[in-house]
């Protein structure tokens, strides 16, 4: 079996409604979300899919069209007459042949790499997890949702997400320092029971003049107290130094990593222990084979690994079949946009309507199904139903209008 061809397809979903929401400093809107399909065909007709990276993250500095046009072109190349099962020998030819380097390597292949465990489980008639060595057959997950909301509207997100069989909920906060705190005592008092995740980037990545690093530990210290779940991003990413003394602090974990540029700055956050949960993006980290190679350094040096899941469900699938795989999980992120069976967030059917089947979700655990590989499919004609569209996905407005951050 030899590869034949890569492509990759940019994807969009125009919100039927622009989602807008206060901040600290105005309002940010939702407007779409893009998405990146990886097609790994092959000559004997096997298709491996993986879900690259479509410049959703803050902190990228291509445009996602020429990132695209660069996995046609010369990813492509490179790779065809290949075995798509022999992943060392693919990786080391993309390392020397491809001119890639550092993070626009691990991030322009993380995709394939997915796409290439796809077919591999597709030939051995198993799923991905099967192959690296399944340790349990399910994974704790927690509601992804909350943003930017008053305190009654998380207390109302948090019981529904309750109620739909959740047992961890992540909230959003960034309408000011105080309505945040206030914000977090409202779900630990109303909902006692559900493990809190609290989000803070937007302390950092939006008003980092009003959260400054004195602000941020005193919150920290604040939420000590109230025994959340963990405090997710609080500081900027590329402020190690203070991460490592807010994690020797708290009491409660320190979560980070989904904003590192590539599996080596995962692995310096944890040798400099400064996260007690590191976070991996498997689109954007080198895909499945580089995430098990954080993931077995995290696990070793007593810290856990998550995946940042809050993307299109071929990444959630790829990021589930990884979390039933490692020694020491965290709780698995489970993106709750709007649907049949909740309100959530705001739609997004690159989740919803993507694929022919999501990962089970089941009594506030995640699993993946039967099928070999990823265990789904994307559906037929997904660029014509999801036609790309050029421009940022959400911004960030003061009250005059003027432009304050985009991505």
């Amino acid at each position: 079996m030899r590869i034949s061809k890569v492509k990759a397809h940019l994807l969009t979903y125009q919100l039927r409604r622009p989602f807008v929401m206060q901040f600290v400093l105005g309002k940010r809107t939702v407007h779409r979300r893009h998405a990146m399909l990886i097609e790994v065909n092959t000559d004997e007709g096997i298709t491996g899919w993986g879900s690259g990276d479509p410049g959703e993250m803050g902190n990228r500095n291509w445009k996602p069209s020429d990132f695209a046009a660069l996995i046609n072109r010369k990813v492509s190349a490179v790779l065809q007459g290949e075995s798509p099962l022999d992943r060392d020998h693919i990786w080391t030819k993309m390392a020397a042949e491809s001119g890639l380097k550092g993070a626009a390597l691990t991030q322009c292949f993380g995709g394939v790499d997915i796409a290439l465990w796809d077919i591999a489980g597709k030939v051995a008639n198993r799923p991905i997890c099967d192959l690296i060595g399944r340790r349990r057959q399910s994974v704790r997950a927690y509601a992804s949702a909350g943003m930017y909301m008053p305190a009654d509207g998380y207390v109302a997100e948090a019981r529904e997400m309750a109620g739909a069989g959740f047992t961890a909920y992540k909230m959003r906060p960034g309408v000011s320092p105080a309505a945040d705190m206030a914000a977090v005592e409202a779900v630990r008092s109303a909902e006692p029971d559900l493990a809190l995740l609290v989000d803070s980037h937007t302390w950092w990545r939006a008003a980092p003049d009003i959260y400054t690093r004195s602000v941020i530990f005193d919150l920290a210290k604040s939420m000590d107290g109230l025994s959340i779940h963990w405090l997710e991003d609080p500081l900027d990413y590329r402020d190690m130094a203070s991460y490592v003394e807010l994690t020797a602090l708290m009491e409660n974990r320190v979560s980070t990593g989904e904003n590192e540029q590539t599996p080596d700055d995962h692995i310096r956050l944890i040798d400099n222990k400064a996260c007690d949960t590191v976070i991996v993006d498997v689109r954007l980290a080198g895909g499945i084979t580089k995430c098990l190679e954080v993931a077995r350094h995290a696990n070793a040096a007593g810290l856990e690994y998550a995946a940042h899941s809050f993307s299109d469900m071929v990444s959630q699938a790829a990021s589930a079949h990884i979390m039933l795989t490692v020694e020491n999980p965290a709780l698995f992120e489970y993106p709750t946009y709007a649907c049949a069976r909740w309100r959530g967030m705001y739609d997004n059917e690159l989740v919803t309507a993507l694929v022919d089947q999501e990962i089970p979700f089941a009594d506030g655990f995640v699993t993946v199904s039967g099928r070999p590989g990823l265990g789904l499919e994307p559906l037929p004609d997904i660029e014509r139903r999801f036609p790309y569209q050029e421009g940022y996905w959400t911004t960030w407005e003061s009250p005059d209008g003027r432009l304050i951050a985009a991505q």
